[in-house]
């Protein structure tokens, strides 16, 4: 099963090492760290987001 990640780089809720735990304990998962943003990139960064999903049901 296709698994990305999603992650705001500037998160201080969820630090970053924990996304990037979780992509390595998931085979094949891929991690995408969201510059400039905090613990929300659907509302922050919503385009990018968006793009992200697109790209994961193709």
């Amino acid at each position: 099963m296709p698994t990305t990640i999603l992650a705001g780089q500037d998160d201080r809720l969820m630090p970053v090492q924990n996304s990037e735990n979780l992509a390595k304990a998931i085979p094949g998962a891929r991690l995408v760290l969201v510059p400039d943003c905090q613990h929300a990139p659907h509302v922050q960064c919503e385009d990018l987001v968006i793009r992200e999903i697109e790209k994961v049901c193709r």
